[in-house]
């Protein structure tokens, strides 16, 4: 009964897998799970011995990119039922600026498992994993023997640079002391060409309650490929749905000082060339520190839906797209700006947390939905003020955010928003699912 509903319970998940259903959009990073031709304790790998394993194949396939882990999963391959078992740490690591140097970043024990099948570990409890393309899956055998399924890819030396890569570490190096999280490690430059089973699923969207959905860009590393002087910039094709504004989430390179950061909402003047007014704006000094993603909470945030837009600002400092060293144009909300209309053809990493649960001022949603082409950003270079002309309409724009035009959740671009028309029973099906195929699979 508990192999049908663990079979079950597997195929669904699958199918909310592929479709991207539920909070956020689920991807699997990594290789395929699945029995492979032999395991890590194979004869031909040498010397033998208790090591620590990193996958990072030169065409980087089973990079994972930006994400949110839900699950680490690995497959184990058959064994004799005498076979010892080792301890297996499930692992992520950060790839350092160092060639082979790896830091590991998180870990958990998978405890009492058996041979022949796949095993699925989330995070501890409260703990929120976030995975960049920065890192790289891996795993640690305390043990003179290696359960993982594995297949050795190629053995000819001459075509090797095409293999799958996996590097290694004996813990003989380490006096047998097995890695900590944060602490660091240098694998052989001899890796070995093959590919275990193992792979994570990572959520694509920051967490958030179940009435709350992520639009914007996906939060990754980008490149650095223009400088934009005195310049504010609005993403065009961030599309809102009808819905409270909860928190900004904007992921910044390296800093090396403290630097201004404002991001705001802007809504565009009604029969206007290219101008839009800032409807919303949140600051924030953000001191020296590594490149990462950060969290603008918001409280009694504004009503926002499809009119709006996301734009942002920086001061001496690149965010993680096309566009930096920009300086500080945004006043107070209310204050107009005239964007040149020349579409920059950058994502950046930015977005928003929308709480599209129903509120008492909402509107109907129009059947005429906004809808804009996919990475068009307008840049601004100058302030023409507050408005003069029509001084009401400064403290009416924020209201007229939940006017008509609305949005509706199924138009937001699904490259990085899901569909959420019954967003929260999915996302209520698939902790369901998955609390149940884990008990199942600890029952055996």
């Amino acid at each position: 009964m508990n192999r049908v509903l663990l079979g079950v319970c597997s195929a669904v998940f699958a199918f909310l897998l592929k479709a991207g259903i539920a909070e956020g959009e689920l991807k699997s990073y990594g290789n395929d799970v699945i029995g492979r031709s032999t395991s890590g304790s194979d004869k031909r790998i040498s010397p033998p011995g208790p090591r620590i394993w990193i996958d990072d194949p030169l065409n980087g396939d089973s990079w994972p990119q930006w994400g949110y882990l839900q699950l680490f999963r690995v497959y184990i391959a058959p064994a004799p039922s005498n076979t010892p078992l080792p301890a297996l740490y499930l692992q992520l690591w950060s790839n350092t600026s160092m060639i082979n140097n790896y830091t590991l970043k998180w870990q958990r024990r998978l405890e009492n498992y058996r041979t022949g099948r796949e095993y699925q570990i989330a995070p501890e409890s409260g703990v929120v994993v976030e995975v960049s393309n920065y890192d790289r899956l891996g795993f640690t055998c305390d043990g003179d023997t290696c359960p993982v399924a594995l297949d050795i890819e190629i053995d000819d030396s001459a075509t090797a640079s095409k293999a799958h890569r996996t590097y290694f570490r004996l813990l003989s190096r380490d006096n047998n002391v097995l890695p900590v999280v944060g602490s660091y490690r240098l694998t052989d430059n001899n890796a070995l060409r093959g590919r275990f089973s193992i792979d994570v699923i990572l959520d694509n969207a920051p967490p958030r309650k179940s009435t709350e959905v992520y639009v914007g860009n996906e939060l990754i590393r980008r490149p650095k490929v223009g400088v934009f002087m005195n310049t504010t910039l609005i993403d065009d094709s961030t599309v809102f749905p009808t819905g409270r504004l909860t928190a900004f989430y904007f992921r910044l390179n390296q800093l090396i000082a403290p630097s201004f950061v404002q991001v705001n909402i802007w809504f565009p003047v009604p029969e206007s060339n290219n101008q839009y007014v800032s409807v919303y704006s949140r600051s924030e000094i953000i001191g020296s520190n590594q490149e990462k993603t950060y969290n603008l909470s918001i409280t009694d945030g504004p009503l926002v839906n499809s009119s709006v837009r996301l734009g942002w600002t920086a001061e001496r400092i690149f965010f993680s797209s096309g566009f930096g060293s920009c300086r500080l144009l945004v006043g107070n909300s209310g204050q107009v700006h005239t964007f040149d209309g020349l579409p920059y053809s950058y994502a950046a990493s930015i977005g928003a947390i929308v709480d599209v649960q129903p509120q008492p001022t909402s509107t109907t949603p129009s059947a005429n939905p906004v809808t804009s082409p996919p990475y068009r950003t307008f840049s601004s270079s100058s302030s023409s003020g507050p408005l003069s002309s029509k001084p009401d309409r400064v403290t009416s724009w924020p209201y007229l955010v939940t006017s008509s035009s609305v949005q509706t959740q199924s138009n937001i671009r699904s490259s990085t928003t899901p569909s959420t028309g019954n967003g929260s029973s999915y996302s209520r099906l698939r902790r369901i699912l998955i609390a149940l195929f884990i008990f199942l699979k600890l029952l055996g």
